[in-house]
């Protein structure tokens, strides 16, 4: 093996190994998070302010599976990237979320919360939640139309996303599921895609 060939798989493999990585840690932080929530861990000001590295982790997940993934033709190819792209950019608009509702909103009055909220950025956090839910299932559908990612992994994101974007519409129990169920769907999505780029790379070593 040319050392240029090497090269190119150690990347390989590194980004493969940093795929699964993140996606682990996005699921961890978002079960962390979600538990917090749902009050079956206390709410401590370190658990709060860890909050948005949930979806900071699941933005790198996601560009970590866009990297690794392969679809079945050139057509599939250019609308995962696309709508991985809009899932990135929706996912990153999260943090922003997370980090105004941690950061900014925890240390005002209940009255200028309230007219935030009421204002421009209340309008911002509805607008981002919906542009994360309809980039996430855009981009779930174009892996399983491309055939490729197995459906379960693909669908815990979907019904992640789902239950996240439209929180205001559910219980609230429900929107704390939703935060665990992404976060487990992109770990075993990072893990789907990584499995199976690091066979069709050890493939052709073996020969």
């Amino acid at each position: 093996m040319d050392n240029n060939r090497y090269a190119l798989l150690q990347s390989s493999t590194t980004a493969r190994a940093a795929t699964l990585v993140v996606g682990i840690a996005s699921a961890l932080m978002l079960t962390i998070n979600g538990l917090r929530l749902g009050q079956v861990l206390p709410d401590l000001v370190a658990l709060e302010l860890l909050a948005p590295l949930g979806a900071g982790f699941g933005a790198l997940a996601i560009a970590g599976i866009l990297w690794n993934v392969r679809a079945k033709g050139p057509r599939s190819a250019a609308l995962i990237a696309l709508t991985g792209l809009a899932a990135i950019m929706g996912t990153i608009g999260l943090v922003v979320v997370e980090v105004a509702s941690h950061y900014v909103l925890s240390s005002v009055g209940d009255g200028e919360r309230a007219n935030l909220l009421d204002g421009s950025l209340g309008a911002f956090f509805a607008g981002a939640a919906i542009f994360f839910l309809v980039a996430m299932l855009a981009f779930c559908s174009a892996l399983l139309a491309g055939r490729a990612a197995p459906w379960p992994p693909v669908v815990l994101v979907a019904l992640g996303a789902v239950l996240i974007g439209l929180r205001t519409l559910f219980p609230p129990t429900l929107a704390i599921a939703g935060v665990i169920v992404l976060g487990v769907g992109v770990a075993l999505l990072a893990y789907a895609v990584t499995r199976a780029r690091d066979g069709a790379a050890r493939g052709p070593a073996a020969v």
